[in-house]
Formats: structure tokens, C-alpha cells, sequence
């Protein structure tokens, strides 16, 4: 920063003792001979060089031959006028050329040379050409012509689409061949422009230029590889101090591949998007037909995509897909994942699993199929839904996956228990067996599109079928309800019994208990069902009692019993306890036109009995118990079901 003078002054008055500092500073202020001064600190310079033309725009005016074509000749004198020449002749005094001044050819109109200008044309072209009349190469570096650039194509259009191709400067020409073989060539000046310019190519007015009339052309053509005859796809290749063009012909769309001589088609083909190795009809990005990949690891990105046949990983899991796009997990070999895969099974699947994991020497029943007990032997048609149906009897566990087991209801009855001329046969394909219970079967039906009626159940298992069957009562308007509050139990004789609301049991000899009337007459004559359970704790199965003991329905008026016994292994209407092995079940008894059912389910014994005039009494549960014997028994209502 400079110190201005006036500061400067004050620090060299007489008497003053400048500092080093000062002395600097005042120094520092002044422009030393080595600097330069940049022009924005020389006032005024900046507005007179703003006014002045550039060089370039200089150039152009000079270039430009229309500039001053107002008030200046040009050399050609192609803007003079017929007034402006005759100006002229008057002013150098010349007037009309005599006749004599120069020759000129019959019919022509030409300009001509006098002794002088023609003389030193010919010594000027001395210079430039040899006794032969060529062009001397020594002279075309002296024209400015640094270098000749012989060209493949045929037009200058099409060297400019192509110039890249080419190392070529200023003032080069560029030789274009004729695209008749043996007419030469045409040059151009290359001008320093834009090389996409057609602008930039200044002609020079020379065609038909042959090789022989360029003296040392043919020598620098010499020196360069001549193109392939054939029309094709080439490398230029170096052996031996030779550089000769090799073909590269690969088929179509595949990558190239370089065998240590030659460039040649690889097994790779692409359609611009995808890869085939093996396949020129590649499906996915990379395509191996009949191929094998061997790798170290794969590394999947998180995909949820559905295609067919692929193998992906979403949420730390990988998946792999059917040929319709349906992906199914991949399972580690953990605890975890067999387990969720067995809880994501329907029950039928799990039904098939374990029907599979059966033990050397399990296997599916051989015998005749044979049904003894149908619960519930009532199924309300009014529910649009499934509902199940146990079957009791023997040789049940069949195999219900494959042909070789099936079964079919037959309705045998109309709802009135009319006989149907025809039975009406309906197919079962919901249907379960287990190991473990092979005298079970159970089976699932929508009754809703089932009319009421009567059936029967029939299985057929390797070819063998029962050849009876239960009746199963279908019918609209079942109604279920509990016992709960309603027993009230009560002593008739004997020892007292424990009693809790619908449960009772007692060890006491010669006990006799009634509950209240639980069906009335109507509910009888429509149709009805009830069940309870019973465990059985007596010693022997009471056989010590010098009495029965005996649990079940009764009649309120006749006395008529229908449930389980011992009494000298049974009696009319009873189920003997001799024959039950399961002490602890659950009964039912039921009644319908006409018919009396007595079912001991976890047994699987049943009891049928037609009785006309089982309607006319109301029906209580009997509990009792025969003098002498050990052990207790208790029994517990469950419930009815009622046909409106």
C-alpha cells in the first residue's frame, strides 16, 4: 500500500531522523525499474485499449474483401462499375487497349499477360517445379504445406464425420481420392478452424491430382499400410518388422477373445442387455445354459421379487421359487425353524407327517372297516359350516392320502323315516385317522347344502367296506344347552352323596339319587340328546356290590332306564360296565322317532333299541349305587341338544 507524499515529506524535513520503517515505506511507494505496472494503475490505459480493435476482429476486417468495397478497389476488380473503369483509363491515360497490345483467342474473352508479367510467372514457377513439370516436395513446406494427408474417404463430408481419425495441423493438406479408381486426388488447406467446419477446409482449386505429379508423395504413401482389399473388420499386426492388417470376423453380438495369435469370437454373446455363455438367447443378465459356477461365496442382495425358478434372500432368510413364481423358505438346521415350519402345517398335513413317521412295523389297518358308534349321531343342516363327526368301530386307520381309502355317505331316509327308493350318495374328502387311535375316524362335512334325512356312513379301504353302518340324523333346528343350575339333585334312599350344582359322587352302599325333570314330553316326541360323564373308582367294577349300581336317564313314570350298569353284565337298555375298559367316559343317549341310542364314546360301544312309547314320560338322570362294595363313583351332566 502505498504512504502518500505529504507523509512521506514530514518524516525528510530538515532535522529528521527517518526510521527503517519509514525509509521502506517511502520506497515501497514508488515503482522499481524491475516491476511492472499493471495496467489498471496506469490512468486511462484501460479506456484507450477497450477502444481499440482486437487483434482477431483486426484480422477479420483484413481478411474481410467487402470491407472497404465501398470506396476501394478490390483486386479483382469485380466492384468497379462501368463509370468507376472509365474513370480510371482517363485518369492513367491509357484509353482503349490497342489491338496489338496482346492476343486474344477467337470467340473467347480473356485476360491476358504481357512480356513481363509472363516472364516472371515463369521464373516464379522455376522455383516450385522440377523440368518435368512436378511439384518439387522440397516446395511444399516453402508454400506452407507442412505435411500431406492422404485420406480413405471420398468426400469432404465425410472426412469431416471422420477427421478424428486423423493427426493432421495447420496449413496440411488433405488429399481426398476420387471414388473413381485413378482420377486422383483433391486437396484442401486445413486453415486452423474448427475441424467440424467445412469453413475450415480452403480448396484449392487443384483436382485430378495424381500421385506421380506430387514429387515425393508416392515415397510418403510408401510408407503407409495400403487398406484391406476386402471389406471387413481388421487389426493392424507387427511381426517381425512387418505391419500387416489381420481380419477380426467374429459371429455376430459375441465378445471378442484373444487366444495368444488372433482376435476371435468367445462363447459370450450378448443382446445388448443380457449375457448368455452357451446360449444366444439369453433370459436373465448373465445366462449359463447347462452351465456350473464355482466361487468361494455368493453374496445376495435383499430381493422380493416372485419370478419363477430362483433363489433370493429377503429379511435374513433365503427363498427359492416354483415354476410359478410361489417362494418357499429355506430352513437352517435348527430347532427353531422345524418347529415354525410344522406350525405353519394344516392339520391335515400334519395328519399325513404323522401318519409317515409310523414305526417299523406300523401300518395302516388290513381288516374290514367296521363302524359301531357315530357321535354326535344328531348334525344340525342349518350351520353353513363344517362340522365333524367321530366314528367308533374297528379297522379305522386307513390311509387317507392316497386312492386307496375313501368314503361316501349314503342318505337312506327322509326326515319322517321314510325309506328313499334310491339312496342319495354324497363324497367325503375331509376325513382324519391317528396311530394312536386306530379304531377312531373322523370326518368333516358343510350339511348345509345337505338335505334332512337319515344316513349312513360307508368306508372303503383297499377294496373293503363295511357293511353296516349307524344312522346319522340330519336335521334343521338343533338346539344345545347346559344343565348348569338346573340338576337339583335329590335323596330318594341310602347314604348321602357329595352333590355340586350338575356333579355328584358318593362311596356310599345303597345310595339312590334323581335329578329334576331336564326333558319334558315335547322336547321327547321331537327328538333330543344329552350326555354326561362317569368315572368309575369302584373296586373290580363294583363287583363286590351285592347290589347294581347304575347311572343314566330315566323315565318319570314308567321307570324306564337307558344309560350304564353293572348288573349281571347288563340288562335290557343298559350298557354293561363289564365290557368297558375305559373308566373314565363320557355317554350320550339319544332318541328319535322312535329309536333309543346308548353311546359310551372313549369305549366305543353303543347301544340301539326302538321303543314306542319311550315319549310319553319326562326324563331325569338316576344316580345310584348297590349295598356293599369299596370304591366311589361320580358322575357330572354335561348338556342336551334338542330337535325343534
Amino acid at each position: 500500500m502505498a504512504t502518500p507524499l505529504n507523509t512521506i515529506f514530514s518524516w525528510f524535513e530538515t532535522g529528521d531522523f527517518p526510521t527503517q520503517a519509514q525509509f521502506q515505506a517511502s520506497w515501497s511507494s514508488f515503482w522499481h525499474k524491475d516491476d511492472s505496472i499493471p495496467i489498471s494503475q496506469i490512468t486511462g490505459l484501460t479506456q484507450v485499449i477497450e477502444q481499440m480493435v482486437s487483434s482477431e476482429a483486426l484480422q477479420n476486417h483484413i481478411n474481410d474483401s467487402n470491407a472497404h468495397a465501398g470506396y476501394l478497389a478490390k483486386l479483382d476488380a469485380s466492384n468497379l462499375t462501368t463509370s468507376h473503369v472509365n474513370n480510371w483509363k482517363e485518369k492513367l491515360g491509357v484509353g482503349e487497349i490497342p489491338a496489338n497490345v496482346a492476343l486474344v483467342d477467337m470467340g473467347e474473352n480473356q485476360s491476358v499477360f504481357n512480356k513481363d508479367q509472363i516472364t516472371s510467372i515463369c521464373m516464379l514457377l522455376e522455383n516450385y517445379v522440377n523440368s518435368n513439370g512436378k511439384i518439387m516436395s522440397g516446395m511444399i513446406e516453402a508454400l506452407g504445406l507442412t505435411e500431406m494427408i492422404p485420406v480413405d474417404e471420398f468426400t469432404l463430408q465425410d472426412f469431416i464425420t471422420n477427421h478424428s481419425v486423423y493427426d493432421f495441423q495447420v496449413n496440411d493438406i488433405i488429399a481426398i481420392p476420387s471414388s473413381n479408381p485413378g482420377q486422383g486426388y483433391r486437396l484442401y488447406f486445413y486453415n486452423g478452424g474448427d475441424k467440424t467446419s467445412e469453413d475450415s477446409y480452403l480448396a484449392t482449386g487443384l483436382t485430378n491430382i495424381t500421385i506421380a505429379m506430387v514429387q515425393g508423395l508416392q515415397a510418403a504413401l510408401d510408407g503407409k499400410m495400403n487398406k484391406p482389399t476386402a471389406s471387413g473388420n481388421y487389426y493392424a499386426r507387427h511381426f517381425l518388422g512387418q505391419v500387416s492388417w489381420a481380419a477380426i470376423n467374429p459371429a455376430s453380438s459375441y465378445l471378442l477373445f484373444w487366444n495368444g495369435n488372433d482376435f476371435i469370437g468367445s462363447g459370450i454373446y450378448t443382446d445388448g442387455t443380457k449375457f448368455g455363455i452357451g446360449t444366444n438367447s439369453p433370459t436373465e443378465m448373465l445366462h449359463l445354459n447347462n452351465g456350473r459356477i464355482r466361487t468361494k461365496a455368493m453374496v445376495f442382495d435383499e430381493n422380493t421379487e416372485t419370478l419363477p425358478y430362483q433363489i433370493t434372500h429377503m429379511n435374513r432368510a433365503y427363498y427359492g421359487s416354483d415354476l410359478t413364481g410361489a417362494k418357499y423358505k429355506f430352513m437352517y438346521q435348527t430347532y427353531n425353524d422345524l418347529h415354525n415350519l410344522l406350525m405353519e402345517l394344516t392339520d391335515t398335513q400334519k395328519t399325513q407327517i404323522r401318519n409317515d413317521l409310523r414305526l417299523s412295523g406300523e401300518s395302516f389297518s388290513t381288516g374290514t372297516p367296521r363302524i359301531d358308534v357315530l357321535l354326535l349321531p344328531f348334525i344340525d343342516n342349518t350351520k353353513n359350516f363344517i362340522q365333524y363327526t367321530t366314528l367308533v368301530g374297528v379297522n379305522l386307520f386307513v390311509d387317507n392320502v392316497t386312492p386307496n381309502a375313501y368314503i361316501k355317505i349314503k342318505r337312506i331316509k327322509d326326515v319322517n323315516g321314510t325309506n328313499l327308493s334310491t339312496p342319495e350318495v354324497y363324497d367325503v374328502d375331509n376325513f382324519t385317522v391317528l396311530q394312536n387311535f386306530p379304531n377312531n375316524l373322523n370326518f368333516g362335512i358343510n350339511w348345509f347344502t345337505k338335505p334332512e334325512g337319515y344316513y349312513q356312513v360307508f368306508i372303503t379301504h383297499n377294496g373293503l367296506t363295511n357293511a353296516s353302518s349307524p344312522e346319522l340324523i340330519v336335521k334343521s333346528g338343533l338346539t344345545y344347552s347346559q344343565f348348569t343350575g338346573i340338576a337339583n339333585w335329590q335323596k330318594a334312599s341310602g347314604g348321602d352323596s357329595l352333590v355340586s350344582d350338575t356333579a355328584i359322587s358318593s362311596g356310599s352302599q345303597s345310595t339312590l339319587y334323581y335329578s329334576d325333570n331336564l326333558i319334558t314330553t315335547t322336547e321327547v316326541n321331537a327328538g333330543f340328546m344329552v350326555s354326561f360323564s362317569l368315572n368309575n373308582q369302584l373296586s373290580n367294577y363294583g363287583a363286590n356290590f351285592v347290589g347294581f349300581w347304575r347311572c343314566g336317564l330315566i323315565g318319570n313314570g314308567d321307570g324306564v332306564f337307558y344309560g350304564v350298569q353293572y348288573y349281571d353284565g347288563g340288562g335290557t337298555g343298559m350298557l354293561p360296565n363289564a365290557v368297558l375298559a375305559v373308566r373314565n367316559d363320557t355317554f350320550h343317549i339319544a332318541y328319535y322317532n322312535g329309536v333309543v341310542y346308548v353311546i359310551a364314546e372313549g369305549n366305543g360301544k353303543t347301544y340301539q333299541q326302538f321303543n314306542s312309547t319311550y315319549n310319553l314320560y319326562p326324563k331325569r338322570f338316576v344316580f345310584q349305587l348297590g349295598g356293599g362294595g369299596q370304591g366311589s363313583i361320580s358322575m357330572q351332566l354335561l348338556g342336551k341338544i334338542l330337535l325343534s
